[in-house]
């Protein structure tokens, strides 16, 4: 502590707070008071009392540093005699000190594990072994949905703690057949349940069933990256990850699908997609969405739309975290919408559509000229 104060100090920082690792009680109340004491002028020194006889959280203003040679001196670490001694020693070095209001509790034995469940909101056995639900929209998606779960299955590092679930809007094809059949034979649970139609309805019915600690939304059409769920797992661990996603990148069908100037505007798209999400965090769907039960649930699910959904979800998520982006290899959009149509027929009206949204036409709108007036989705450009 002593050689961290000291680096902060030098850098220029006039007040410096440390706090434990093991403290899950603390919050940005609890910091921010602690800065509020050290900025006053009767001040130098602060500390916050752990229950076991410690202390979780020390702040001392620049005035305190010509005492950081003595102030931890003599103090015996690890009894509960810590933060009386610690009250001793700045009272003979004359150091101006304040305690804080919040008396909290630190995680140091298997005893303690439960304060921290409660604190935090999550059982241990998530934090250990969590369970993840891949959840996929679907509707009359008969030739993709085989090729899609075996998909899943080969790049999930731990099959033991994984289930597939299928929110069907309606299919009129073989794709509930197809599904029930694969359920039957899988090697994990691959489950198909029925929604309304639209992705963002047909996205909150499949999470309502999910039993998993963490949902990763699925396109069936895009392909996941060798252990997405080490690399998606890892990215929602970082501090202030509220959600993620994996980097963007297309599948081509083969080589003769697309033409090379339109091979030439998808990498650029590749590429300014990326930029786009490490500048302003702003992913879509068919980079899959992973997030927590419990961020989900606290930004009530997707919007029930039929079309933007993804658009109008990380509009939500940004309001309340950063979007980390995994680390490795990306997601794989099918580029086949652009092999038929031509890239930038596609990504012209992609841009339309989000300007028209931004500008305030509703979603049930924009889904009516998306889709047209046919009767069902399957009908749309595929």
């Amino acid at each position: 502590m002593k050689n961290a104060f000291h680096g902060c100090f030098r850098s220029g920082e006039e007040r410096v707070v440390i706090v434990g690792s093991d403290i899950p009680g603390i919050d940005q109340d609890v910091v921010s008071e602690a800065l509020e004491k050290l900025n006053s002028t009767d001040c130098q020194m602060v500390l916050g009392k752990a229950l076991d006889g410690g202390y979780y959280l020390i702040g001392l203003s620049k005035e305190a540093e010509k005492h950081l040679d003595l102030l931890f001196h003599g103090v015996e670490w690890g009894t509960d005699r810590v933060f009386q001694q610690q009250q001793t020693i700045c009272n003979r070095l004359n150091v101006k000190m304040k305690i804080l209001s919040h008396v909290l509790q630190d995680v140091d034995t298997p005893e303690d594990i439960s304060v921290f469940e409660k604190e935090i909101g999550i059982p241990q056995r998530v934090l250990i072994s969590p369970k993840l639900s891949v959840i996929v929209p679907v509707l009359n998606e008969a030739g993709q949905v085989e090729e899609c779960v075996k998909d899943i299955i080969q790049k999930m590092g731990d099959k033991h703690q994984l289930e597939i679930i299928f929110s069907d809007g309606g299919s009129m094809d073989e794709t509930v057949e197809k599904l029930n059949d694969i359920s039957e034979t899988s090697s994990v649970p691959v489950r198909v349940i029925h929604s309304e139609k639209g992705r963002g309805m047909q996205l909150n019915a499949g999470a309502a069933h999910a039993t998993g600690d963490y949902y990763l939304f699925l396109h069936v059409d895009t392909k996941l990256p060798e252990n997405f769920d080490d690399t998606s797992l890892k990215c929602l661990d970082i501090p202030g990850n509220i959600a993620g996603a994996f980097k963007f990148g297309l599948l081509y069908s083969d080589k003769g699908a697309c033409s090379w100037f339109s091979r030439q505007v998808l990498e650029w798209l590749i590429w300014l997609v990326r930029w786009r999400c490490r500048l302003f965090e702003f992913p879509y769907g068919d980079q899959t969405l992973f997030i927590s039960r419990q961020n989900f649930e606290k930004v009530k699910g997707y919007p029930n739309y039929p079309l933007m959904e993804d658009y109008a979800m990380v509009e939500k998520l940004r309001k309340c975290g950063h979007i980390g982006i995994a680390h490795g290899d990306p997601s794989l959009t099918s580029a086949r919408r652009a092999e038929k149509h031509g890239a930038l027929k596609i990504i012209g009206i992609n841009a339309c559509f989000i300007l028209a949204y931004k500008c305030g036409v509703h979603p049930e709108t924009l889904a009516r000229w998306y889709y047209g007036n046919q009767q069902t989705v399957a009908k749309k450009i595929t």
